[in-house]
């Protein structure tokens, strides 16, 4: 591999640019080899502005060609009809080159842009990481086919908190040695250093990134999400907002003032949601007579699958949607990206605590609660 990079580096510096990493004001080209592939199409889906795009280009005997110009290095996803597989590779203004063969798409070999060597060096980087979260699934799997489940869900809650974190630590590495690379950028957004974030971390990390970065599409995600959390973060005032409750009246989440209420944003398709609702119909049976209450915030779009799932699950408080899914006038609000995801709002509106999963909703009431 080392003789194969120095003899292409040579080649670039005898003259023929062309053909190696040419970045071009013109755009970009990509030529792919795929072997296997059939007479018709292939797919690219990529983000442009705050919309995905899809393109598509004739492939003949394996071969296609396909040109067009991006503001930023950005990630694609080629695909192929009737395949479940996709390549992934960021794309810049460069002659790219792609060979692989239909039945192993996602390890299709890609050269020509800066931004894939650093892509690529991160999927390594991950690799270890992702493996040990499949061998621990499997466990789970076979805790929930053996019925030993329950015995062993806290050993596995345990791994995969420690898993995480080591990852997380891998990913802060990866984007302190590239802070140049918009791969960084997009590595932050695909993260839970977005979906939950930590305001001093984020902005830590949003600082190390070159100027350049920070103005790409991806930086531009983190700069608003890091908006978002300094506005939700503890100890700051709930944002208001105002949705239809499930007689289609309006109600405002500053009617509730004088109370305790827990925001939970969830849905009925959302399965985590409703593995998480046993717990929340607990504390609220525990604690609704003692100044406490719930706002739920549901992201559907179907109102019969929110109205039946309240019903089935035994959500009887109040509950609010503008039945516009991810696009849920409070979710955007309070930058909501992952669900289940909740915030605890003291009398006055503050918020005390966020996202309490399981036993943790109970503990932190009944330390509220306790005298």
């Amino acid at each position: 591999m080392k003789y194969a990079i120095a003899a292409i580096m040579a080649i670039c510096l005898i003259g023929w640019l062309s053909a190696c990493q040419h970045h071009s004001s013109e755009g970009f080209v990509i030529e792919g080899q795929i072997e296997g592939a059939p007479d018709g199409w292939v797919f690219f889906l990529h983000q442009q502005a705050d919309s995905a795009v899809t393109d598509s280009v004739k492939i003949t005997h394996g071969h296609f060609r396909f040109t067009g110009k991006v503001d930023e290095p950005t990630l694609f996803s080629l695909s192929l009809p009737n395949s479940m597989q996709e390549l992934d590779f960021f794309v810049e203004n460069t002659n790219i080159h792609i060979q692989g063969h239909a039945d192993s798409l996602a390890q299709a070999r890609v050269t020509g842009s800066p931004a894939q060597q650093d892509y690529e060096a991160y999927q390594q980087q991950m690799q270890p990481f992702n493996q040990q979260y499949m061998a621990l699934y499997q466990a789970y799997e076979d805790a929930v086919r053996a019925g030993t489940l329950t015995q062993k869900q806290d050993s596995i809650n345990a791994a995969a908190n420690h898993i995480d974190s080591l990852q997380t630590a891998a990913m802060v590495s990866f984007i302190t040695q590239h802070p140049k690379s918009v791969v960084s950028a997009w590595v932050v957004t695909r993260s839970n250093l977005i979906y939950e974030p930590d305001v001093q971390i984020l902005n830590t990390i949003y600082q190390s990134l070159d100027t350049t970065v920070r103005a790409t599409h991806y930086g531009k995600q983190i700069f608003q999400t890091l908006e978002i959390a300094r506005r939700t973060a503890i100890g700051q005032p709930a944002p208001d907002f105002t949705l239809p409750d499930t007689s289609g009246q309006p109600l405002s989440l500053s009617s509730l003032r004088g109370k305790y209420v827990l925001v939970d944003f969830w849905a009925s398709w959302c399965g985590p949601c409703r593995m998480e609702n046993p717990h929340i119909v607990q504390a609220f049976q525990k604690y609704k007579n003692r100044n406490f209450t719930i706002l739920g915030v549901s992201l559907d779009k179907d109102r019969a699958s929110w109205l039946q799932a309240i019903h089935e699950d035994q959500l009887y408080w109040h509950q609010v949607s503008d039945l516009k899914y991810w696009n849920n006038a409070a979710a955007r609000l309070y930058g909501i990206q992952a669900i289940p995801a909740n915030f605890l709002l003291d009398p006055q509106g503050k918020i005390i605590a966020r996202n309490l999963r399981g036993d943790e909703l109970d503990k932190k009431l009944a330390s509220i609660f306790q005298h």
